[in-house]
């Protein structure tokens, strides 16, 4: 549990990091279903780790649904020489949040560089969203957005 002062509100963090292990796939049901955000996580320097978030995006959105949440791509640096050649360019990155129309942050987990960015957007996207949640439910009793079928498809 973290507690996160931003722009005036208190707000509680709980994060749960499963690995991308599938071993966690069961478990992470139970998450998805009270999650008010994601963070997609991946490794730089680990390809796969990057080639998987599709997946792994399009099983939250499914999991989700029909609720709306607000996602977040993350590429964690966990190596601090700056001659180590990312096996994922910040292109392909930036490339991917555009298709998955979310952000995207590089962040370098030894150094401490960009790691509370992610967190305070994310939060930030989710008060808004639950401000406009608020507002609709005002203005015509209830209801919320949805994504359509809940189905993902990704070219």
């Amino acid at each position: 549990m973290k507690t996160l002062e931003l722009d005036g509100k208190r707000v509680k963090l709980q994060i749960w990091e499963t690995s991308g292990d599938e071993r966690f796939r069961e478990i992470t049901e139970g998450y998805y279903r009270a999650a008010q955000g994601i963070i997609l996580f991946y490794n730089i320097n680990e390809k796969e780790s990057f080639e998987a978030i599709p997946k792994w995006y399009c099983a939250a959105v499914e999991r989700v649904h029909p609720r709306v949440i607000p996602f977040v791509l993350v590429g964690t640096r966990t190596r601090v020489n700056p001659d180590t050649y990312p096996s994922v360019t910040p292109a392909q990155a930036q490339q991917l949040a555009a298709d998955l129309q979310i952000p995207w942050f590089e962040v370098n987990t030894q150094t401490g560089e960009n790691v509370h960015e992610p967190f305070t957007t994310l939060v930030r996207a989710c008060l808004q969203q639950a401000e406009e949640r608020a507002a609709a439910a005002a203005a015509v009793g209830a209801g919320s957005p949805s994504r359509g079928t809940g189905g993902c498809r990704l070219m």
